[in-house]
Protein backbone atom coordinates (compact mmCIF):
# COMPACT_ATOMS: atom_id res chain seq x y z
CA UNK A 1 0.00 0.00 0.00
CA UNK A 2 2.70 2.80 0.84
CA UNK A 3 4.33 1.55 -1.94
CA UNK A 4 1.62 2.27 -4.44
CA UNK A 5 1.12 5.69 -3.42
CA UNK A 6 5.04 6.54 -3.09
CA UNK A 7 4.66 5.11 -6.87
CA UNK A 8 1.00 7.10 -7.75
CA UNK A 9 3.12 10.37 -5.92
CA UNK A 10 6.43 10.31 -7.98
CA UNK A 11 4.67 9.03 -11.02
CA UNK A 12 2.32 12.83 -10.35
CA UNK A 13 6.16 14.40 -9.92
CA UNK A 14 7.18 13.13 -12.98
CA UNK A 15 4.23 14.33 -15.31
CA UNK A 16 4.43 18.10 -13.64
CA UNK A 17 8.25 18.13 -14.35
CA UNK A 18 9.32 21.01 -17.20
CA UNK A 19 11.85 20.44 -19.72
CA UNK A 20 15.00 21.90 -19.71
CA UNK A 21 15.55 21.97 -23.03
CA UNK A 22 13.79 24.01 -25.45
CA UNK A 23 12.40 22.31 -28.23
CA UNK A 24 10.27 25.25 -29.54
CA UNK A 25 10.88 26.50 -32.91
CA UNK A 26 13.52 28.87 -33.46
CA UNK A 27 12.75 32.12 -34.13
CA UNK A 28 12.93 33.62 -37.58
CA UNK A 29 13.99 36.97 -38.79
CA UNK A 30 11.13 38.68 -41.03
CA UNK A 31 14.21 40.14 -43.19
CA UNK A 32 15.85 36.11 -43.76
CA UNK A 33 11.97 34.88 -45.12
CA UNK A 34 11.74 37.19 -48.19
CA UNK A 35 14.20 38.39 -50.65
CA UNK A 36 13.00 41.39 -52.84
CA UNK A 37 16.08 41.76 -54.76
CA UNK A 38 16.06 38.00 -55.58
CA UNK A 39 12.09 38.47 -56.72
CA UNK A 40 12.80 41.47 -58.82
CA UNK A 41 15.91 39.76 -60.18
CA UNK A 42 13.64 36.66 -61.08
CA UNK A 43 10.41 38.89 -62.44
CA UNK A 44 13.10 40.59 -65.07
CA UNK A 45 14.39 37.36 -66.26
CA UNK A 46 10.71 35.84 -66.93
CA UNK A 47 9.49 39.42 -68.24
CA UNK A 48 12.77 39.28 -70.69
CA UNK A 49 11.36 35.62 -71.79
CA UNK A 50 8.25 36.57 -72.24
CA UNK A 51 9.48 39.78 -74.44
CA UNK A 52 11.98 37.15 -76.37
CA UNK A 53 9.36 34.45 -76.87
CA UNK A 54 7.01 37.50 -78.50
CA UNK A 55 9.43 38.07 -80.83
CA UNK A 56 10.06 34.84 -82.31
CA UNK A 57 6.36 34.26 -82.19
CA UNK A 58 5.85 37.39 -84.40
CA UNK A 59 9.17 36.23 -86.85
CA UNK A 60 7.70 33.05 -87.47
CA UNK A 61 4.42 34.10 -88.01
CA UNK A 62 5.94 36.68 -90.51
CA UNK A 63 7.86 34.22 -92.09
CA UNK A 64 4.97 32.36 -94.76
CA UNK A 65 3.59 36.19 -95.74
CA UNK A 66 7.05 37.22 -96.89
CA UNK A 67 7.40 37.32 -100.46
CA UNK A 68 10.32 34.52 -101.79
CA UNK A 69 12.45 35.17 -105.23
CA UNK A 70 14.44 32.06 -104.61
CA UNK A 71 11.14 30.00 -105.80
CA UNK A 72 12.33 30.52 -109.71
CA UNK A 73 15.95 29.37 -108.79
CA UNK A 74 14.32 26.09 -106.90
CA UNK A 75 12.68 25.58 -110.10
CA UNK A 76 15.83 25.46 -111.73
CA UNK A 77 16.66 22.53 -108.93
CA UNK A 78 16.69 18.86 -109.58
CA UNK A 79 15.79 18.18 -105.97
CA UNK A 80 13.39 20.47 -106.48
CA UNK A 81 10.19 18.02 -105.02
CA UNK A 82 12.50 17.26 -102.15
CA UNK A 83 13.30 20.95 -101.25
CA UNK A 84 9.41 21.65 -101.51
CA UNK A 85 8.40 18.83 -98.97
CA UNK A 86 10.57 19.83 -96.55
CA UNK A 87 9.87 23.78 -96.37
CA UNK A 88 6.55 22.62 -96.83
CA UNK A 89 7.17 20.47 -92.87
CA UNK A 90 9.31 23.09 -91.45
CA UNK A 91 6.25 25.65 -92.62
CA UNK A 92 3.83 23.14 -90.79
CA UNK A 93 6.27 22.18 -87.65
CA UNK A 94 6.60 26.22 -86.94
CA UNK A 95 2.73 26.52 -86.99
CA UNK A 96 2.28 23.57 -84.39
CA UNK A 97 5.20 25.32 -82.07
CA UNK A 98 3.65 28.74 -82.83
CA UNK A 99 -0.06 27.57 -81.79
CA UNK A 100 1.28 25.88 -78.32
CA UNK A 101 3.23 29.40 -77.92
CA UNK A 102 0.04 31.48 -78.16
Amino acid sequence: KIKAKERELHLSEVRGVKSKLDNSKPITMRLLKRNPKAEQMIEERINEITRANFILLNKMTSIPNKKRHQNIQLKQSLNFESRRREMNRINYENSKLANRIK
